[in-house]
């Protein structure tokens, strides 16, 4: 994934980066996301479902409210207890 002089994820506050890469013949995704806070998430997963699966889950962890996509959050609140 392409960083900025100083190697940080060149994503906005509130919004999502993610390239797809291939490993053994298998096609994942690495995926960014920063808060509005500043808060910057990191993961890799096989499509960008998981990996939005993960974000959702680590923003409910640690409380971060802000979403890029609500109903795309609202959707999934009940699926972030089985990840």
């Amino acid at each position: 994934m392409r960083n900025d002089s100083n190697k940080c994820s060149p994503c906005d506050g509130g919004k999502e980066h993610y390239e797809p890469f291939v490993e053994r013949g298998k096609k994942y995704y690495q995926y960014d996301y920063r808060a509005n806070s500043g808060e910057l998430f990191s993961c890799v997963g096989k499509d960008l479902v998981s990996c939005r699966k993960k974000r959702d889950k680590w923003m409910y962890k640690y409380k971060i409210t802000s979403c890029q996509n609500e109903g795309y959050c609202n959707k999934y609140k009940s699926e972030m207890y089985t990840l």
